[in-house]
Parts: structure tokens; C-alpha cells; sequence
């Protein structure tokens, strides 16, 4: 996929790799006007949207205020009715491959709110992609490759606290406050071990070296999980990084970064990256946004799991559980994502503020609503 990442797709060619069920709302944020291409099987069209200004305003404000903690949902049904109501397809199709632009890469579609307390997540499964050329990319790969989850690889229970000083420092550089201890870490890999099943390969604790990961994870995997600390690099997108351990004889540092990702070859149908921030990063103009989940695609695989802020452990040690619950009974990794969200919605009510579950979110091609 890295080769052809650049090429543009025709409109005909995008709409044979798009099944009945499916819009692709590619969006171009601009003044006086913003725009969004709709793409579904027997129609495409341009909707004129509102301008730049005001979405970036709104945005900003409807972050500051889900990162506190607050239900937000004045800004969530204020957004929907900026960016959704004006798109007919948003209520004839279960599945909205998202494809953003400029400050609506750091936005929660799923968490977008028509009417009080009526999530999107709720009506639909969302999937997102760095271009359309991405997704009839993916969605080739997809048709070729099946969707086979086994043999998985999972990565988590490294003891941070006791780590070597090097990628704490470096943590702090980039703008971390800390690098702690993720307690629930190693019994999510487990879970996930276990719901996947077969002969699969753990590296828990002192074996989750950035050494030992990269030698592993260019085998041949159905699902490869990092349940690690990640954190984005702003300007500087090459600094983002997962937080393995060190492996001075092998000149490893313990910080995976993007760039290095990117390089690698991995043939996973899925990766899961249940770490902080793994799917942030500065905002680059029409290159989109450079972060570590369109580094894992870019080295192979076909959908990435991965996170817009920084998560709690005991909220994805629920999520996690239920997801994989969920792929174990056969439903698409997008579709096992909402359901494990709507299951955190349903179990907490107004509880489950969408700081604790809209920060997951799902790339690639969305696949089957039901199974």
C-alpha cells in the first residue's frame, strides 16, 4: 500500500469497492465554505457545508470540554447539525467511512449527538481512512486476504516505573507528563490471548522490548495488540511513539516510532494500539494527519484500532474485553468496536461520558453490519 498510497482513485473505481450499506463522507474544511464529497455505490455528490472558522471554533470547544469530563452535548448536536444533517445519506446507510479534514481529525464522529443523549455510535458503525485512494486500497486488500484474526501477537504489563530513564525522558520531551505503571495492561492482553485462541505469541513484561516486538510482529499475524503508552509529537510527526523497553545490545531504544513503523512490513488483518493518543498528531494540510495508526497501514495492515486521546486503563480494560468478546462471535473488527461502545453506553448510562469510550476509534474498511 505504501507505493500506490498516492495515487488517486477514479470516483467509478472508489464506488465498485463500496458495498450498499456504506457512505464515504470525504470532507474539505475551507472559507467561505467547507465541503464534503459523498460517495456511495449509484451516487456521488458535493454538499456545501459551513466555513472553516466556525467549525474550528466549535471543535476546539466541544474538546475542551469532553477532555473535563463533561457530557458536551450541546456542542455534539451542534456539530452533527454542521457536519451530518445536511447529508441524506447519514441516515440511509448503517456504515460512514469518515475521511476528515484539517481540526475534524481530532473529532469523535461516533460521539456526535442528534438529539440529547442520541449518539451516532448508536445508529451506525464508523470507520475512518486517511484518503479514499486508502480505502479502495484496503478494501482490495480485504476482498484478497479474508479476515482472519489468528495467530495474534499482544504486547502489554511492562512495568514503566522500573523502566530504564531514557524513555521516560523522552516522554517528558515530547510533552508527557508521565510514563506509569498500566495495571490492567497485562490482563487485557490475556483476555484478548484468550477470546482470539490458537497458537499465539505474548511479550509480557521484561520480554516487551522494542527488539523483540519488531523481530516478531513481521510474521504473520491475524491480529497484532499493543496494550503500551503512545504519545504524539507535535511538530515534529517522525517523534511519535510507542513505549516499549529498551534493548541497548540491539541499539533499541524502547521508543517505537512512527517513522520506523512505517517501514516495517506487517501483514495483520488487525492492529490494536491501546495506548494514549495513538491516533493524533499534527495536522498537515492535504497529507492529513501524521500518527502512528496511518504508520501501522502503511506498513501492511489492513485496519487499526487506535485512540484519539489519552484513555484510562480501567475504561479499556472494559472496552478491550467486550471487543474481543465481540470479534470471538464473529463480527467485523468495526462492528465489534461499536457494539463494545454501545455495551459501555448501555451498562453506565450517564455515566459512560464519551471521554471514556468515543476515544477508540476504527480504520479501514467497516465490512458487514451483522454477522
Amino acid at each position: 500500500m505504501k507505493r500506490r498510497a498516492r495515487e488517486t482513485v477514479s470516483i467509478e473505481r472508489l464506488q465498485q469497492s463500496v458495498d450498499l450499506s456504506t457512505a464515504i463522507l470525504e470532507y474539505v474544511i475551507a472559507e467561505p465554505h467547507s465541503y464534503c464529497l459523498v460517495v456511495s455505490r449509484n451516487s456521488f455528490r458535493i454538499v456545501t457545508l459551513t466555513g472553516e472558522a466556525q467549525l474550528t471554533r466549535l471543535v476546539d470547544t466541544y474538546l475542551k470540554a469532553l477532555k473535563q469530563k463533561m457530557g458536551a452535548h450541546a456542542e455534539a448536536n451542534e456539530l452533527f447539525k454542521l457536519l451530518l444533517l445536511p447529508i441524506p445519506e447519514v441516515q440511509g446507510k448503517k456504515n460512514l467511512v469518515i475521511i476528515p479534514d484539517g481540526q475534524l481529525h481530532l473529532l469523535s464522529f461516533g460521539a456526535l449527538e442528534d438529539g440529547p443523549g442520541a449518539y451516532l455510535i448508536q445508529s451506525h458503525v464508523i470507520a475512518y481512512v486517511p484518503s479514499a485512494t486508502s480505502f479502495y486500497l484496503l478494501a482490495q486488500g480485504v476482498n484478497q486476504s479474508g479476515l482472519s484474526l489468528q495467530p495474534f501477537l499482544g504486547v502489554g504489563g511492562i512495568r514503566y516505573s522500573q523502566a530504564p530513564l531514557r524513555p521516560v525522558s523522552l516522554a517528558l520531551e515530547a510533552g508527557t507528563a508521565s510514563l506509569g505503571d498500566l495495571p490492567n495492561s497485562k490482563q487485557e492482553v490475556l483476555d484478548a490471548n484468550s477470546a482470539i485462541g490458537g497458537s499465539n505469541e505474548l511479550l509480557i513484561g521484561e520480554d516487551a522490548t522494542e527488539s523483540a516486538f519488531k523481530q516478531a510482529a513481521t510474521g504473520r499475524f491475524g491480529t497484532i495488540h499493543l496494550a503500551v503508552h503512545g504519545f504524539a509529537s507535535d511538530p515534529d510527526p517522525d517523534n511519535a511513539a510507542l513505549a516499549l523497553l529498551p534493548d541497548v545490545s540491539k541499539g533499541e531504544d524502547g521508543l517505537l516510532h512512527a517513522s520506523e513503523i512505517a517501514t516495517m512490513r506487517i501483514n495483520a488483518n488487525l492492529v490494536v494500539l491501546s495506548s494514549c493518543d495513538t491516533a493524533v498528531g499534527p495536522v498537515e494540510g492535504e497529507e492529513g494527519i501524521a500518527n502512528l495508526s496511518n504508520s501501522f497501514l502503511l506498513a501492511g495492515g489492513k485496519s487499526v484500532v487506535s485512540t484519539l486521546w489519552t484513555v484510562e486503563d480501567s475504561s479499556s480494560l472494559f472496552l478491550m474485553k467486550r471487543f474481543y468478546s465481540r470479534l470471538a462471535s464473529g463480527e467485523s473488527p468495526a462492528l465489534a468496536l461499536t457494539s463494545a461502545q454501545r455495551e459501555m453506553l448501555h451498562s453506565f448510562g450517564d455515566k459512560a461520558v464519551p471521554y471514556c469510550w468515543a476515544g477508540f476509534t476504527f480504520e479501514g474498511v467497516p465490512g458487514p453490519t451483522t454477522h
